[in-house]
């Protein structure tokens, strides 16, 4: 293996990995830790101990937990020998909001803060890199905490025989009591270079607070649940100075949000509570820092051996200070910087490398008089595989489903890191058997394979590190299906600015039954809902010609729309009788007037001056249409009325043609009125030309025509190129 700590990585920073854990909300602590000197003998009995004064390292900050002074400030302060060990050990202080130590896999986000870092890029290794990372921090922080967790390393084993205890002030824990989570798998959970402005020159711990949230967001950690077992490194670019570190005497610390003495009310998250570590960019401090500390070419021995100490701590001590302490001291403090012997600071290799870390105090060491270790056997106590989850449902789909559950009860004391879900076909069993899983975003799956129109319950699991736990209760079932056909037959009866639609159900129900129906007017959208097969349309125009189509719906969805209905007019509230002016050039004209707008099974009658009155009876869609002549030329009117039983009419007409004798190079003017508004009008003569402009805002339009020749011209008027659209020719002279 290579040993990482112990040479430079240059490159750029590469893809960022996101993957989810836990955390809580917390409240107010501040003390500041008591650390161990380095050049000493190791801390168990006999071993002097150099301790700086409570607030030393800290400058009056309360925020600063679990510093790490520098190595020069260590050498400076002396404490006196300790009688026995066993006073040094550490006690469970409560907790804070419920909070003690991290009982799930611990997971670790690295945030490499600001513009500085550079460009982004990987190693050989698959780590990041970032072109201003000159000494390769960043690196080597991802490759150690990959590494723990894996290959059996017992370093981080040390920790997990702290647990969440029952008894304030114990120095022990139990089987039953959850202990802290070893990190299977790695400690690394995702890596975030936050480019989106420059670090602070010297940021504030607040600011450094502030930037975890903002991690804690763009990681999609945004529940207290997903933070649970979580904590955010904030790593400064070289050469800034994050809260002062370089005059300040130490070299990190950790804390979490909800420390008031960062802020009035700590740092503002709406995602619970967050640990977070402030990481200054060590190699600038040199030996200060660590440079060299284990390793004669040691240039990055102090990025781990002082991240690895705020690590320790935030899972022994997640929130500040309601985990294990004593006296201000924290796990790592006890043991920073010993040179030799029990406890000295040493290279641990790794699946990923071989990396300097210090040692931390084991309460359980030198038969329960305490000391600081390397290696530890790893704890598990009460931790367990996850409960079932509480609550699962599904909704159908096209030879699927999609599942939701909600989380158990317990995770057992470590992260949910996957959840299963699995299908039982109720009506063929053979069928079953589908499955579909979770590692993040919503608890949601989909379930494909299914078969339509079959019962289909489903049943979750929750997996931890620690193993699968039992299937929840299965699902209510539901039946697979696609959506309905078209419904059939549509109809619709004009009434007083409505219309009542009608239709057939479609041959098809998709496997689902139908819950509901939805009827549509064109134009203008209107719409009405039914379970049933009909039902009535409001709010429709007495001038407008509207169709009807129809949408089936079933548990899946919508189905295909149905085809349009005839052309509707809408009753108008008052009865009346239409009369419109038709200009006769010719004996014998043919013509069609169409009435619309009356009432189904209604008489319409029509007259001319000259001709026979004709009468027709309104059909389903209220229109009646007669073929009429006019026996002698003139200037007539065509009238139309209803029996005064009935409500409404409105008269259409929408083609007039005829012969119209014209002389050579004679003008013709053909007026058209009663059109919508803006409507293109278009006028085909016999010679062959088409003329067209659209409608005035008053709904006429008006042609000139110069005829070339004597003819008898056959002139037909449309309207946006329907023949049943609201025309009336006037005149033709």
């Amino acid at each position: 293996m290579v040993r990482r700590g112990s040479r430079r990585f240059n490159g750029s920073l590469g893809a960022n990995a996101h993957l989810s854990s836990r955390s809580m909300r917390s409240s107010v602590t501040a003390v500041v830790a008591l650390l161990v000197l380095a050049g000493v003998a190791p801390a168990s009995a006999g071993a002097s101990h150099r301790t700086p004064p409570v607030g030393a390292t800290a400058n009056g900050h309360q925020y600063r937990h679990g510093v790490v002074p520098s190595v020069t400030w260590m050498r400076s302060h002396r404490a006196p020998r300790v009688a026995t060990a066993s006073a040094e050990n550490l006690v469970y202080d409560g907790g804070i909001d419920g909070v003690g130590v991290t009982t799930g896999v611990p997971r670790v986000y690295l945030v490499f803060w600001g513009t500085q870092w550079g460009s982004e890029g990987t190693n050989s290794h698959g780590d990041a890199t970032f072109t201003g990372d000159p000494a390769g921090v960043a690196p080597d922080l991802e490759a150690f905490l990959k590494g723990l967790g894996t290959g059996g390393e017992t370093w981080s084993g040390v920790m997990t025989q702290y647990c969440q205890a029952a008894t304030v002030g114990s120095q022990d824990c139990t089987s039953a009591d959850p202990h802290v989570g070893y990190s299977t798998g790695g400690a690394f959970a995702g890596l975030w270079a936050d480019e989106t402005a420059t670090a602070p020159p010297m940021a504030s711990g607040y600011e450094i607070g502030a930037e975890a949230v903002r991690a804690a967001k763009h990681f999609g950690n945004t529940t207290p649940a997903s933070n649970r077992y979580t904590q955010y490194v904030v790593v400064s670019p070289t050469g800034t100075n994050p809260d002062g570190y370089k005059s300040g005497s130490f070299c990190a610390w950790h804390d979490y949000t909800g420390d008031t003495s960062l802020g009035s009310s700590g740092v503002p998250s709406n995602y619970g509570a967050l640990a977070f570590t402030n990481l200054p960019y060590l190699p600038d401090a040199g030996a200060g820092c660590g440079e060299d500390f284990v390793n004669a070419d040691g240039p990055l021995d102090g990025v781990t051996i002082v991240e690895g100490h705020e690590f320790a701590e935030t899972i022994t001590d997640q929130f500040p200070q309601g985990g294990w302490i004593a006296g201000g001291n924290e796990a790592a403090d006890k043991c920073a910087w010993i040179v030799s012997g029990q406890g000295a600071a040493q290279d641990i290799t790794l699946t990923t490398g071989t990396f300097a870390v210090q040692s931390i105090w084991a309460n359980d060491f030198n038969a329960g008089a305490g000391g600081c270790e390397v290696s530890h056997p790893v704890v598990t106590g009460r931790n367990s595989a996850p409960d079932a989850p509480a609550l699962v449902w599904a909704s159908p789909r096209d030879g699927a489903a999609t599942v939701n559950w909600t989380a158990p009860p317990s995770d057992g004391g470590s992260t949910i890191l996957k959840y299963t879900v699995t299908a039982t076909d109720t009506t063929t069993p053979a069928k079953g058997g589908e499955t579909c899983s979770w590692t993040s975003g919503p608890f949601s799956c989909t379930m494909s394979g299914l078969t339509d129109g079959n019962a289909v319950t489903f049943a979750a699991t929750a997996t931890n590190a620690l193993g699968t736990g039992p299937a929840s209760t299965p699902s209510s079932p539901v039946r697979p299906a696609h959506v309905p056909g078209a419904p059939t037959r549509v109809t619709a009866t004009p009434g007083n600015g409505s219309a009542s639609v009608g239709w057939s159900a479609p041959t098809s129900n998709g496997g689902s039954a139908i819950n509901q129906y939805t009827a549509t007017a064109s134009p203008g959208g209107q719409s009405c809902a039914a379970a049933s097969h009909a039902c009535a349309i409001e709010g429709l125009r007495t001038s407008t010609a509207y169709t009807f189509s129809v949408v089936a719906w079933n548990a899946v969805g919508a189905g295909a729309r149905s085809a349009e209905s005839p052309l509707l007019y809408p009753f108008h509230p008052k009865g009346f009788a239409v009369e419109v002016t038709a200009v006769i050039l010719s004996t014998n004209l043919p013509f069609t007037a169409i009435a619309g707008g009356a009432a189904p099974g209604s008489t319409v009658l029509m007259t001319l001056p000259n001709a026979a009155p004709a009468r027709c009876r309104a059909g389903g869609t209220g229109q009646c249409v007669v073929q009429m002549r006019e026996p002698k030329n003139g200037v007539f009117r065509l009238h139309a009325s209803l029996r005064a039983a009935v409500k409404s009419l409105a008269l259409y007409v929408p083609s007039l043609t005829g012969p119209a004798e014209v002389k050579r190079g004679g003008t013709i003017t053909i007026s058209v009125s009663h059109c919508p508004r803006a409507a293109l009008v278009s006028l085909a003569l016999s010679d062959g030309r088409r003329v067209a402009q659209k409608s005035t805002s008053s709904g006429t339009a008006v042609f000139h025509l110069k005829m070339p020749t004597v003819t008898k011209e056959k002139v037909t008027a449309t309207v946006d190129r329907t023949a049943l659209a609201r025309v009336l020719l006037v005149s033709v002279t």
